[in-house]
């Protein structure tokens, strides 16, 4: 019995947009993006990897290429390139990345000596982040260009290495785009040249908070007086006594693990003899501690003319080519877990289930969310939104023009000026209505895009 497709339920907007069309691929997809003008999606089928190539548009298969090893993940190229990605189970088994072209050939693979995080493309370089603390770069075609271990503070300071132990290092985030390449490392960002060279190096801006930005509290504590202290070190002439200052305390630990031993808890010492001797042997005194969390950068999106950081603390942060810090806007206080940039800007960030859209260098509308984060597309000058079971199209001003429900989980969304492509099992095709409802404006079209580049 053939299987149908999957059922769409449109809560909102159904007198304005359809689902066009469905085509099932076969493997099912895990993974899809744009590869050059057509969709490259990528199945797993008894132990290896299908790719099948979508025509935009007709949504006709331009081609399928099967019994490829096995990958985890792809990353796509605007030339039609593809980056296969797979880290097997074991260490006795090597991690692998694979380079494809725009016919889906296998051209080479590539070992890595450690597990990717992320992986971005630029003109005619991939770059891919790893765990420990280096920027592999690996032309189109496959050839290793080079490695940087990406300066960090907190681990290049750190005695951990010289007493045998863990070295921790950042989890990097990276953005490409033509000849730029961004790479921010929890509180610093870093803007390197496609050939490895460092341009830069910026720390984020340091939150303006009220108070102490230290956890402060009051601990009791059993300080023995003066007299005490100085019979304790068998001082009894007056001459010595007088010679000889006490009253403080001074605790260490180490709460980070990676940067040697540090004075986190300190209790201030007494100001004055007289001061001392008044106190009894229950004092109250106030304790500082340093927090060992930072905010860092949670996603890192960069334009032809500028880098974009969301943090974890729910700020963004635009910075020109050059490192200069331009505009900081805060559009939530927990992790921002997806941006969308363009030329002009941020577009969208998500955080903590609002939705701020972006009008150049102002904030132009919000939109509050069912789902607590979410994935977000470009779709001609609206914005898409989707996560689980769910999308959502959403205008600059922060009106809400579309919300559909797949009966299957949505692995995908993928924009362009007429519509927009989502895969839950199916790929469907959803555009608007040859006749829109009367007084019904739609924000969608069009674009200065061309209809053979499709945005991303």
């Amino acid at each position: 019995m053939a299987r149908s497709f999957c059922a769409w339920k449109l809560k909102k907007g159904a007198d304005e947009w359809e689902v066009a069309e469905q085509v099932r691929i076969s493997p099912a997809p895990k993974q899809g993006g744009w590869a050059g003008t057509q969709l490259r999606f990528l199945s797993i089928s008894r132990g290896q990897s299908v790719l099948t190539d979508v025509e935009r548009g007709s949504l006709a298969i331009a081609g399928r290429r099967a019994g490829l090893p096995a990958m985890q993940r792809m990353w796509f190229h605007r030339q039609g390139h593809s980056l296969g990605y797979n880290k097997p189970r074991g260490e006795s088994h090597p991690i692998q990345v694979f380079f494809f072209d725009a016919q889906t050939r296998l051209w080479c693979h590539q070992r890595l000596p450690a597990a990717a995080i992320e992986a971005s493309a630029g003109a005619d370089t991939w770059f891919i982040a790893c765990r420990n603390g280096r920027v592999y770069a690996f032309s189109l075609e496959g050839a290793p260009l080079w490695s940087e271990l990406i300066p960090h503070p907190r681990r290049d300071n750190s005695t951990n290495e010289f007493w045998g132990l863990p070295v921790f290092h950042p989890r990097l985030r990276l953005a490409a785009e033509d000849r730029m390449l961004a790479i921010g490392a929890e509180q610093h960002l870093h803007r390197y040249q496609t050939s490895g060279h460092r341009l830069w190096t910026e720390a984020l801006p340091l939150a303006e908070v009220a108070g102490d930005e230290r956890f402060s509290a009051d601990v009791s504590a059993d300080v023995p007086t003066r007299a005490e202290r100085l019979a304790t070190l068998g001082l009894t002439q007056e001459a010595q006594r007088e010679q000889v200052q006490t009253g403080y305390l001074r605790f260490r630990r180490d709460t980070l693990l990676n940067a040697g031993w540090l004075k986190q808890l300190q209790i201030s010492d007494f100001e004055s003899t007289s001061q001392a001797e008044g106190n009894s042997g229950e004092a109250t005194i106030q304790a500082v501690i340093d927090l060992a969390f930072q905010p860092g950068i949670s996603v890192l999106r960069a334009s032809l003319d500028s880098v974009v950081a969301g943090t974890q603390d729910g700020f963004v942060h635009v910075f020109d080519r050059d490192g200069s810090l331009k505009q900081t806007f805060q559009v939530g206080r927990t992790v921002i877990t997806d941006l969308l940039v363009d030329a002009a800007g941020p577009r969208a960030a998500c955080c903590a289930g609002r939705l701020t859209l972006f009008d150049g260098s102002r904030i132009s509308g919000t939109a509050e969310m069912t789902e607590y984060y979410a994935k977000l597309e470009a779709c001609g000058m609206g914005v898409l939104a989707w996560k689980a079971n769910e999308v959502w199209l959403v205008q600059p001003s922060g009106r809400v023009q579309l919300v559909a429900e797949a009966e299957r989980a949505i692995r995908g969304c993928w924009g362009h000026a007429n519509g927009f492509y989502v895969l839950a099992g199916d790929l469907a095709s959803f555009r608007i209505r040859s006749q829109p409802a009367p007084g019904r404006a739609s924000y969608i079209l069009p674009t200065q895009q061309s209809e053979a580049d499709p945005q991303r």
